[in-house]
């Protein structure tokens, strides 16, 4: 039989999202994940009796628990969640030790042999969810580690298992409170790793109650960043490259972006001055991103009528110097 070739100039069909939320316990991660769309949630960690909008949910204590669970009974949701990664491995452990004792050592931990066949299994579970056409969402635990005397978050989950579902995921995004909101940070950084297709970086996660969909709309973004990256893509031949962004776009780029981080609340018609001040200014005037940001830094704790002063004095100074 002739395999099917897509051409190049041919449109993909649409594939489902695999999903990765982690953040520290009591941050709302399993809140968060029941806004996805039309979502049933299987409960390794039985915690969902906490969840803001609570919606379907399989209770899961052993791995048999998931043995009648059929396609027909996923059919009529569009999102699987997984909650948590981490003690979903610790269900399947539990089931491989039982039904084979080679597994485990005598400490009671995995052999080398059961870590290879948890990773398996692992794996080809979350190959068959993904392979329901639903969108998948795994909840965990973020755990610190230290490399090199920086402290680095990470997903908490066992073995080779954590690293397999970081590739598989489509979307990668840390919960947590910073500058007593919560968000959710898609960006990879410094300190956590992330996947953002839609290029969202930090977002806040409002009253859940008021927006039941919350989840639903932000993948919403990111899928239709991966139809809009194909598209492009299919185009490219038959476009021009487009033009690298300038160090004025990306100075502005960071200023929304420091200012943001800031928490600063401007009217519109402040933060247009600022950055219509920040854009007529030379390029060898702020020559890096980083000294943007230090600028802005300054003051940050000021505002920004201090800070659209400041721009002021400057490009009065360059045409006071005939620049």
């Amino acid at each position: 039989m002739a395999i099917n070739i897509t051409k190049s100039d041919q449109p993909l069909p649409p594939q489902p999202l695999t999903v990765v939320l982690y953040g520290q316990p009591g941050v709302g991660k399993t809140s968060l994940a029941y806004t996805a769309s039309n979502p049933l949630l299987l409960d390794f960690e039985r915690g969902s009796h906490r969840a803001i909008g609570r919606g379907d949910s399989v209770q899961i204590e052993k791995w048999s628990d998931l043995a009648d669970l059929r396609q027909s009974d996923l059919r009529p949701y569009s999102t699987i969640i997984v909650d948590t990664g981490g003690r979903c491995l610790d269900v399947i452990t539990a089931d491989l030790i039982e039904h084979d004792k080679r597994m485990s050592a005598r400490s009671g931990q995995l052999t080398l042999q059961g870590y290879g066949a948890l990773k398996a299994r692992f794996v080809q579970w979350v190959n068959q969810l993904r392979s329901s056409g639903k969108d998948l969402v795994i909840v965990a635990h973020a755990e610190e580690q230290r490399v090199d005397g920086d402290v680095q978050l990470r997903v908490d989950m066992v073995g080779g298992s954590k690293g397999e579902i970081v590739k598989l995921a489509d979307v990668l995004g840390y919960v947590c409170i910073r500058r007593g909101l919560r968000v959710i940070d898609f960006a990879p950084g410094d300190i956590q790793i992330g996947k953002d297709p839609a290029d969202l970086g930090e977002v806040e996660i409002p009253n859940l109650n008021d927006e039941p969909d919350f989840l639903a709309r932000t993948l919403a973004m990111h899928r239709d960043a991966f139809v809009d990256g194909e598209q492009a893509a299919r185009r490219a031949p038959a476009e021009a490259e487009p033009a690298a962004p300038t160090l004025r776009e990306k100075r502005l780029k960071v200023f929304d972006k420091v200012a943001y981080d800031a928490s600063w609340k401007p009217d519109d018609i402040a933060r247009g001055a600022v950055l219509e001040l920040l854009g007529v200014l030379p390029d060898d005037l702020f020559p890096t991103q980083k000294s943007i940001r230090a600028f802005v830094d300054d003051y940050a704790v000021r505002g920004w009528m201090p800070c659209r002063m400041a721009l002021a004095g400057m490009v009065r100074g360059l045409e006071d110097a005939g620049e």
